[in-house]
């Protein structure tokens, strides 16, 4: 009976990384996955270009001058995010915190589901097809997962940093934070074009091969 308990047990608590470890290594195969893969992209994608442009439009509007930290491929000083979360105001700011919310739990899942996805097929004859190749192929469409978890890092730092947000000046830990997020998005752009240069090799490769 206690033998019992304890596999049990040890198997809730295997459940978690068993979960995240399934979702980081799923990748669509089927015509209906790819189908509803682009669909759920085109539609996360939409929404945070429609909301973005709100914000905008009402930046500009009082004068304010805007850029999105998550676009910065230079990094953003802690100073720099500040003035730009001021001229928000606290209704933009209300704005960016949804953007943000929405990046961080349905966007982002999804531009980094499709990457990988697409590093997987294009990689599938373009490396050997041994258990070998298998791993390799899984490990090169990992890649825009740890763009995701960078991502996720300046996503973070960038949502405290509008919670927080003091007009008068930022705190020693609002700059910290600032600072960490610049430096994050940096990284994120230089993981994000080493995969988009991997997944264009591997596909002229894979293409090469079909003549």
């Amino acid at each position: 009976v206690r033998t019992r308990g304890a596999h049990q047990r040890a198997a809730m608590l295997r459940m978690p990384s068993q979960w995240v470890s399934n979702m980081l290594h799923w990748r669509a195969h089927s015509k209906r996955e790819w189908s509803a893969l682009v669909l759920y992209e085109a539609f996360v994608s939409g929404v945070i270009t429609y909301l973005t442009n709100i914000l905008e439009t009402q930046t500009v509007a009082k004068g304010e001058q805007f850029w999105i930290p998550d676009l910065a491929l230079s990094g953003y000083s802690p100073s720099a995010l500040h003035d730009l979360l001021r001229g928000f105001g606290a209704d933009g700011c209300r704005l960016y915190f949804g953007i943000g919310m929405w990046d961080i739990f349905v966007y982002s899942l999804g531009y980094a589901a499709m990457l990988s996805s697409l590093l997987q097929w294009s990689s599938c004859g373009s490396i050997a097809a041994d258990d070998g190749g298998r791993r390799a192929s899984t490990t090169i469409s990992m890649l825009p997962w740890i763009v995701w978890s960078v991502d996720q890092i300046e996503n973070a730092t960038v949502m405290y940093c509008v919670v927080n947000f003091e007009a008068e000046g930022p705190s020693e830990m609002w700059n910290l934070a600032a600072t960490i997020g610049g430096i994050a998005v940096v990284t994120k752009w230089a993981l994000l074009v080493i995969s988009v240069l991997a997944l264009g090799l591997l596909s002229a490769n894979k293409i090469a091969g079909l003549f």
